[in-house]
């Protein structure tokens, strides 16, 4: 009945535990593996951070962004939690400097790709407003300090097009990662980045398979430009199927 009134609102009520939840599916894979180390790459002013925290994961979160606005934010949030490693840096498939493409929506649309107009139509708040130079490092350099020979792991890549170029400088990392989310664009957004089905192609060709979905950036006529694809290696996916059971 509840369900029921809150629709005719325009609100739909969803449990958040339930396998209908993204939030919550996310938050079921994460507890039935025993993630304790989260890779937050792309992670802006550590929403990605907050959302996995408000789901109730407690174990070590490494949140990496290379933005000088939004690592002030992301820095001052973590600083108050123990578990929560800020570092400024953008990431890509070899170390150096770069120059970046400044997004007018605080940043989180930022990327090294020149966006295309399709994005910027669609939401006009994200087109660039400036660049700005970064240091870069790869994945795995990144990673080599924090991780452990017993720590099982969640890798969030959220890079604006530039995902292969992450995964590019991170194989020790890929192939240490239980659990990996990618931004995935169904319709090009960013100049030469790449299709979902090269993503998907990558992924296999690298022993993981998708196993969820979360839709993300939409246009207004209801096309979904944007989703988070999940992925998991078959090992994992076995070990999920049995504690399913």
């Amino acid at each position: 009945m509840v369900a029921a009134c809150a629709r005719v609102a325009g609100v739909d009520l969803i449990r958040f535990r339930s396998v209908r939840h993204g939030t919550g599916r996310r938050a079921l894979l994460m507890t039935t593996l025993g993630i304790d180390l989260v890779v937050d790459v792309g992670a802006n002013g550590g929403q990605f951070a907050l959302e996995i925290r408000h789901a109730g994961y407690g174990g070590r979160i490494i949140s990496v962004e290379p933005l000088a606005a939004p690592f002030r934010e992301l820095s001052r949030l973590a600083a108050a939690d123990q578990r929560w490693t800020a570092i400024q840096a953008a990431v890509g498939p070899r170390a150096g400097a770069a120059t970046i493409h400044v997004a007018g929506n605080a940043g989180a649309s930022s990327s090294f790709l020149p966006m295309l107009e399709l994005h910027a139509r669609a939401a006009p708040g994200a087109r660039y407003v400036g660049e700005e130079l970064v240091d870069v490092t790869t994945l795995d350099e990144l990673t080599q300090a924090h991780i452990g020979g017993r720590d099982t792991i969640l890798t969030k890549i959220d890079v604006q097009g530039y995902e292969l170029q992450v995964l590019a400088g991170g194989p020790v990392t890929l192939g240490r990662s239980s659990l990996v989310q990618l931004e995935m664009s169904l319709l090009a957004l960013y100049e030469g980045g790449p299709p979902f089905q090269e993503v998907l192609t990558f992924m296999g060709q690298h022993g993981f398979q998708l196993i969820g979905i979360e839709p993300g950036f939409a246009d207004r006529t209801g096309i979904l430009l944007q989703a988070d694809g999940i992925f998991a290696t078959e090992e994992t996916v076995r070990s999920l199927q049995g504690a399913g059971l």
